[in-house]
């Protein structure tokens, strides 16, 4: 925990001193600043600033960026409600993510798919993919969304739920997220 506003200034530095885009480092201070913008309440440039970064990402091949912006924008655009966009992006970004072998940055797409199939009232896919990312990842991966989710569940159905979720391996963690969490 910083200073926001000063990281934000600091990356818009760096973004004017590496002034050609095609430098290596311009897409990850663009990142970096998005969420820095993110943080400071500034929604629709922080959005715009990430989209550049993906962008870039994309042209350069750098698929791990590629995957870590499309979670971060899938998890934000949950948070603002823009659900159809979520979905696409942390679905393409588990999808890259688990292709490429990032382990790390396929597990933080979970919480956020299961957070979606709760929104969308699918209740339990949510809890399960919820005991899943538990199981996979640890307590504090997910939040109090989960707890409203499963309190609208019947002991049996969440029971069920979450012995079916811990059960799941990585890679069925993943095949479940992405054929029943994102619909």
């Amino acid at each position: 925990e910083g200073n926001v506003a000063e990281a934000a200034h600091h990356y818009q530095n760096s973004l004017d001193a590496l002034a050609d885009r095609n430098e290596p480092t311009w897409h990850i201070a663009a990142f970096y600043q998005a969420d820095a913008l993110w943080q400071q309440g500034d929604t629709s440039v922080a959005l715009a600033q990430a989209n550049t970064a993906l962008t870039i990402f994309r042209d350069s091949g750098y698929v791990m960026g590629v995957a870590t912006v499309l979670q971060w924008l899938g998890s934000r655009l949950l948070l603002i409600n823009d659900l159809e966009r979520a979905r696409e992006h942390l679905a393409e970004g588990l999808q890259i993510a688990y292709q490429d072998s990032a382990r790390f940055i396929a597990l933080s797409c979970l919480p956020p798919i299961s957070a979606l199939a709760a929104v969308e009232g699918r209740l339990l896919q949510a809890w399960t993919l919820w005991a899943a990312t538990l199981a996979l990842i640890g307590p504090g991966a997910v939040g109090e969304l989960f707890t409203a989710a499963g309190a609208r569940l019947s002991a049996h159905d969440r029971t069920t739920a979450e012995h079916a979720g811990r059960a799941m391996s990585f890679d069925k963690a993943v095949a479940y997220a992405l054929a029943e969490c994102i619909r």
